[in-house]
């Protein structure tokens, strides 16, 4: 259609021009010969209105000279308008690279021993003997709680297996008294066998009360609370007169000598690491952490074990490292990033300003033979910080539009 009017134009302005440089003076003077020659003077003059004539048929000349020029402008100027022009774009050649690629996971620290300390018994906690943050050592006492209840129920119990010993001491003569009178047939069998069933209930009493000190003796040594290993107090969360009871949670202890940093990983992560080693298996592969205030953790760790499935709510797989901790600057509860170091090979790395993402889809402007802009689909591998990392669609060579694509669309001439 732009064509057409283009070629319309033209042709209206051609007509114009035709018109306006007509010979109308001629016109006029061949005219005359309708009038009289009375209209010209005897001086040679034309007369009034043969001059108004004219004059009019000047003025139309112009008015199409100047509506004809005014047509050839304009039909020129979109002529030109639509002429393409080649638009200033930055490019790149497209090549392959050998590097090392970290790859970093977001991960939580965990210590390798994490245990609550909590109350056994119902009490006053009666002495702290520690302090917050503060390390502990094996078996070292950590807190006490009031033991006179607990001492009176342990003597308590020890009285009871004495009382029950002396009775089946008493339970036991009784039975040898009665067998010999049995075995003399002095008394009935059944008297025999009532006499076994008191010294057997006896011997169970005995049992019974000894297990009743034992608990006792148990009780008591809980009130008396002992760091189950080696590690770091947390905060203490009783005071001390604070009444306690069964379970009450007093502090947490941590092992802090080591560290596990837990991170997951994508099943499509899990592949391309898997497929990058020989044993087909990354366990025991070195890995960095770096921590939250950006810089990297001095010791590296080690990939330790991965869980056995993936979650089917997220589709990852749960992965963890082992740190060593001796300055103990990794704390249970914080976080980082895992790095991991791959060794890609013959890789495309292409910047992100390079590429457009139109509905989860990804394209690029590459630039023809003929100076054109082509737009292609690719398909990124992974995206790492600012570039991204190329898995197909870029051939070594291309030459790839970096700064400019917001200026130019499919097939548009382009210079660099």
């Amino acid at each position: 259609m732009q064509k057409v009017w283009i070629i319309r134009t033209i042709i209206i302005s051609i007509i114009f021009l035709l018109i306006s440089t007509y010979d109308f003076d001629f016109k006029i003077l061949k005219s005359l010969k309708l009038w009289n020659l009375t209209h010209i003077t005897e001086k040679g003059k034309v007369s009034l209105s043969i001059l108004l004539r004219f004059e009019f048929n000047m003025k139309i000349r112009h008015f199409c000279k100047a509506i004809g020029s005014l047509l050839v402008l304009m039909s020129c100027q979109n002529v030109q308008e639509n002429v393409d022009t080649a638009e200033y774009v930055k490019v790149m050649k497209v090549s392959t690279t050998d590097t090392t690629l970290d790859e970093e996971f977001i991960a939580e620290i965990k210590a390798l021993k994490n245990v609550e300390i909590r109350s056994r018994l119902k009490g006053y906690l009666e002495e702290i003997y520690v302090d917050e943050g503060k390390p502990v050592v094996k078996g070292q006492p950590m807190f006490k709680i009031n033991d006179e209840e607990y001492k009176l129920n342990l003597a308590k119990a020890t009285a009871k297996v004495k009382n029950a010993i002396a009775a089946e001491k008493n339970a036991a003569l009784e039975l040898e008294r009665v067998r010999r009178l049995a075995e003399s047939s002095i008394v009935s069998p059944s008297e025999l066998t009532l006499a076994e069933s008191k010294y057997t209930a006896a011997k169970a009493d005995v049992e019974e009360a000894e297990a009743e000190e034992k608990m006792a003796l148990f009780q008591l040594n809980f009130t008396l609370i002992k760091a189950p290993f080696s590690g770091l107090i947390d905060r203490i969360n009783q005071r001390q007169g604070s009444l306690v009871d069964e379970g009450t949670l007093l502090t947490t202890i941590s092992e802090l000598d080591k560290v596990y940093a837990y991170f997951n990983i994508s099943e499509r992560e899990y592949l391309q690491l898997k497929n990058e080693f020989s044993d087909n298996s990354f366990i025991g592969q070195k890995v960095y952490l770096k921590l939250v205030d950006g810089n990297v953790y001095p010791e590296a760790g080690m990939i330790e074990t991965m869980e056995s499935e993936f979650e089917a709510s997220t589709g990852n797989i749960s992965v963890r490292a082992v740190f060593p901790n001796s300055r103990r600057i990794l704390k249970h509860g914080s976080t980082g990033r895992i790095i991991f170091s791959r060794q890609v090979r013959d890789g495309i790395f292409i910047p992100q300003r390079a590429v457009m993402e139109i509905q989860d889809k990804y394209y690029v402007y590459i630039v023809d033979t003929n100076k054109r802009a082509k737009m292609i689909a690719i398909k990124p591998k992974k995206r790492i910080t600012n570039f991204y990392w190329i898995e197909s669609g870029l051939q070594p060579g291309n030459l790839l539009i970096t700064e400019g694509i917001q200026k130019i669309k499919n097939n548009s001439l382009v210079t660099f």
